[in-house]
């Protein structure tokens, strides 16, 4: 990816940080412990119904695009299931998907990729494994 191209991603924190060093991040959080900087930072709370991040925050976010990649990091635990991907059918650069050892994160990126017509790898990591999708160039 080119210095300063344009990031958005969903759950911020430390490596939010490093990433605003090379590029323009646009972030979804819901937890202001984690806003980096309330610049780039999209305030979102999460849905009651799904457990993710509201729709509307979800579209602010997006019509700030295109963007060259996606990382799909938040909101934490079984929250990520309840991933809205219709909100994402306007995409088409890489998305990547942390925390892919947990089964429920798996699921959700697997779907994402199914939906989209995206396919993935998953990277083995020390402690855990995430996930690179891209657009399947055969559709």
């Amino acid at each position: 990816m080119p210095d300063g191209g344009k990031i958005l991603e969903f759950g911020s924190g430390e490596g939010t940080k490093e990433l605003l060093k090379l590029w323009k991040v646009t972030s979804v959080e819901h937890n202001p412990k984690y806003y980096v900087n309330r610049d780039h930072t999209i305030p979102a709370t999460l849905d009651r119904e799904t457990g993710w991040y509201h729709e509307d925050r979800v579209k602010i976010a997006l019509n700030q695009g295109p963007f060259d990649l996606v990382i799909i990091d938040g909101p934490p635990g079984k929250a990520r299931g309840s991933i809205r991907i219709k909100l994402f059918e306007d995409i088409s650069c890489p998305v990547i998907f942390d925390d892919v050892n947990r089964w429920i994160d798996r699921d959700a990126m697997r779907r994402f990729c199914k939906a989209l017509g995206y396919e993935f790898e998953i990277i083995k990591g020390k402690e855990k494994d995430f996930a690179i999708c891209r657009k399947d160039e055969n559709q």
